[in-house]
């Protein structure tokens, strides 16, 4: 035991391997085993250290600040458009058709087993990304042709066949070089272009078929 004590004798290091890389087996195993080293009697003590507590602690700071973050950039996104359109209704028509792909990427993660990691936190800062750009894009269109005169119908529909083929094309590049990294053989890499791809096929469905349908529900106001 003399390698795992110190000179003095005064503390003992234990090395344990573990066989899981799921995060919430980690976390349950840290918990475990801080509850039994609170539990020593003094003046015994002890504390984790190691890879294993670092990557923990990395990883979990990852998703909390990716969470802070992904609300700001949320609240930020919304203001600008909102300011940007000077319309309370188009900037909140944006709300469904930007959180669908969100929602579809957790879905899939959840049905998969896909756990949060540092490849797939970033996941939901792109979906947003994606889905907002091509929004803007189709809502712009249709405030300028409600400027010519037209109807909220007639708007739609110019909105979908004058920008639509255009969001469609620039979707299928996209998802072509999400699916494409997906083909890794590295896991990470692997879910993050899989899950990628999925949010983009999610939000060009979104933009081309609830946007509208949408926009057709909110009313007919200029």
């Amino acid at each position: 035991l003399n390698r795992f004590e110190s000179h003095a004798g005064e503390r003992i290091r234990f090395s344990v391997l573990m066989n899981t890389r799921d995060a919430s087996d980690f976390e349950a195993i840290i918990h475990a085993t801080e509850r039994e080293l609170a539990a020593l009697p003094a003046p015994l003590h002890g504390e984790i250290t190691g890879m294993a507590r670092r990557m923990h602690e990395f990883q979990y700071g990852l998703i909390m600040n990716q969470a802070t973050s992904y609300i700001s950039s949320l609240i930020m996104v919304f203001l600008v458009i909102f300011i940007g359109m000077r319309s309370l209704r188009l900037t909140l028509v944006l709300l469904p058709p930007n959180i669908v792909p969100l929602l579809a990427v957790f879905t899939t993660m959840g049905i998969l087993g896909i756990s949060l990691d540092v490849a797939t936190v970033m996941v939901a800062s792109i979906s947003l990304g994606i889905a907002v750009d091509e929004t803007v894009i189709l809502l712009s269109y249709y405030r300028w042709v409600r400027a010519q005169g037209k109807s909220n119908f007639e708007a739609i529909h110019h909105a979908l066949a004058d920008v639509g083929p255009a969001c469609i094309v620039t979707s299928i590049v996209a998802c072509i070089g999400f699916f494409t990294i997906s083909l890794s053989i590295f896991v990470p890499i692997h879910n993050f272009g899989m899950l990628c791809g999925i949010a983009m096929v999610t939000a060009v469905a979104s933009n081309l078929v609830l946007l509208p349908a949408v926009l057709a529900l909110s009313g007919d106001e200029k």
